[in-house]
């Protein structure tokens, strides 16, 4: 199963460095606790950026993100479906996200439910091998003028 993850460029110096979890682990997201390390990623590029773009307020921004594709096997995540409530998400997400016995989770996103996201337990024991990189950090410049701001 082919993926992708979006990063602002600080926090995209390299396919490692994009992958390490601690974004999440800061922060905290729809599926995990602050505390808890996460990979973010999507299915499909389109869904990456619509995820970052729920959450943009200043469009200058969208110019300085990178992406990373990776590839996993999809028999190695819990499949969730998409019929988890809202409520019990950062439950299930951290129960599996700090299971050293689980690469990850695969379930529908919230902006657009006909498609899955990707969590990975960055502190899976077999996550160098499990998780291929497949590409090098390349620049995604998202238009600004998906939020309101000057276009190019």
């Amino acid at each position: 199963m082919r993926l992708f993850r979006l990063a602002q460029a600080r926090h995209a110096t390299s396919p490692e460095h994009m992958l390490d979890g601690m974004g999440a682990y800061r922060a905290g997201g729809r599926w995990n606790s602050k505390g808890v390390k996460a990979v973010y990623l999507a299915e499909t590029l389109s869904l990456a950026t619509l995820e970052i773009l729920v959450h943009i307020r200043i469009p200058s921004v969208l110019e300085r993100y990178r992406c990373v594709e990776v590839e996993v096997d999809a028999e190695l995540l819990v499949d969730l479906g998409n019929g988890t409530l809202e409520a019990e998400q950062v439950a299930i997400g951290n129960a599996i996200l700090t299971d050293p016995s689980r690469l990850g989770l695969l379930a529908a996103s919230v902006v657009n439910p006909f498609e899955r996201n990707v969590l990975l337990n960055r502190d899976y024991p077999g996550f160098e091998s499990s998780v291929t990189v497949l590409t090098d950090v390349y620049d995604y410049p998202i238009d600004p003028r998906l939020v309101g701001g000057e276009g190019r």
